[in-house]
């Protein structure tokens, strides 16, 4: 795991559409999949998130995989509801987690622990579900959301059942969206918490995500042209001062609050981001045309003539479907579609930068 990048996303058509249809090699990555709902259709109004496993298995074929479950509301549906049941230790989870197991669609999977902190039962039921888990799998994680403080009253339930069943513990802090100024605080309440965590269960695995990327750039950025810088990465290296053995991950660019279909009922203004080494800088023109493909176009043209264009990734997809834009090809005229581009670019770079 040392030597992958780890990054945690969901699985929307964005996501998938960014590693299915880029071509960097996925044997490097270390993928924490939020598993949610699949498209829904006429032939499947629920969205069964076997068609996200499937995708997610042509990706990442004989490769490790990290599996939890969304909580958004917008994301989820009766059957990942059902699967956060915690009657008998969470046994619909550990049941489903054994069948997919069982298809040897994954090399490995490294289950995510569930917590329902309503359940009447928590303590019971919490042991009971990693229990079972860690007759099945090698290795279990728990991923912690730094505004959530019961972390410790979570492990403090399953530490000793961990170290008698003898599974690797990977503890996931999830930072979530970092902003301006606050890498230091998250760095350093971050570092407390392993800190603590190592008492509780030594020689664990410490995976820390985040991303700077905000849910709308005009929150932060101007209006036609800025950069941002990649926070995720001062984060990851303030914690490492403090724990050495700390790994990098983050959200591959993506936000963790999405608001595709928000973005989509009201319109937008079409926008193309480019990540960097340095970050991300983007470009963004009003549909003044009334032709949202045209537009993107425009928008790709200021793109390209940046200094900072990424010209030597030019075999990569989302690099592709830019250059397919300037010239008038019209790969893709959503917000959605674009978002895809971001991230396989993004994911490119951060490969290039831990060398993988």
């Amino acid at each position: 795991m040392k030597n992958k990048y780890n990054i945690l996303f969901k699985t929307g058509d964005a996501e998938i559409r960014a590693l299915e249809k880029s071509n960097f090699d996925v044997s490097n990555i270390f993928p924490i999949v939020e598993l949610t709902r699949g498209r829904k259709s006429k032939t499947d109004k629920v969205g069964l998130i076997s068609k996200r496993i499937k995708k997610l298995g042509e990706i990442f074929s004989n490769q490790s995989i990290c599996l939890d479950l969304t909580t958004s509301d917008q994301l989820t549906n009766e059957e990942i509801e059902e699967l956060y049941n915690t009657d008998s230790g969470y046994e619909n989870w550990v049941e489903f987690l054994n069948s997919v197991n069982a298809s040897k669609t994954f090399r490995e999977i490294v289950p995510t622990i569930l917590v329902d902190t309503t359940d009447e039962d928590i303590d019971i039921n919490l042991k009971a579900q990693v229990e079972s888990l860690s007759k099945s799998f090698k290795r279990i994680a728990y991923r912690n959301d730094i505004t959530d403080d019961g972390y410790i009253e979570d492990i403090g339930i399953f530490a000793e059942t961990v170290k008698e069943k003898n599974v690797e513990f990977v503890f996931i802090a999830d930072c979530e969206y970092v902003p301006s100024g606050a890498t230091r605080n998250t760095a350093s309440l971050v570092s407390a918490r392993i800190t603590k965590v190592k008492k509780l269960i030594p020689n664990s695995t410490f995976i820390v995500i985040s991303t700077s990327f905000p849910r709308y750039v005009s929150d932060i950025g101007n209006d036609n042209y800025d950069i941002f810088p990649l926070y995720e990465l001062d984060v990851y290296k303030e914690v490492k001062e403090i724990h050495s053995d700390v790994i990098y991950g983050d959200y591959g660019s993506i936000n963790p609050i999405r608001n595709d279909t928000v973005v989509m009922a009201r319109g937008w203004i079409p926008r193309i981001d480019v990540p960097t080494l340095a970050g991300i800088y983007y470009y963004r023109v009003r549909n003044k045309i009334k032709d949202y493909a045209a537009t993107y176009s425009i928008v790709a043209s200021k793109v390209v003539e940046d200094d900072k264009f990424p010209t030597h990734l030019s075999s990569n997809w989302g690099i592709k479907q830019i250059l397919l834009s300037k010239k008038g090809s019209a790969p893709g005229a959503s917000p959605n579609f674009w978002i895809s581009v971001r991230m396989s670019i993004f994911i490119a770079m951060q490969l290039k930068r831990l060398k993988l």
